[in-house]
């Protein structure tokens, strides 16, 4: 399993489930995160017919960036 889709938040509690996980990826919980920036500061910067679209296209690049990033990094 890739970084990226490793669980945001576990639940691992119960032995039977230490393998299924419910809810975000890391990937998607990093976008969301990106998205409520980009949008509590957009400032007019995504106005036009495609800016769902734009937004939504940089949140995940956002997110990806932080990834691989944080595959990269060395402890």
């Amino acid at each position: 399993m890739r970084n990226a889709d490793d669980p945001a938040m576990p639940f691992t509690d119960k032995p039977e489930y230490q393998h299924r996980y419910a809810g975000l990826t890391k990937r998607e919980a990093f976008a969301m995160a990106a998205m409520q920036g980009i949008m509590s500061n957009a400032f007019g910067d995504y106005i036009g017919q495609s800016w769902a679209d734009d937004m939504a296209s940089d949140s995940v690049k956002a997110a990806d960036a932080l990834l691989k990033e944080l595959d990269n990094e060395q402890i």
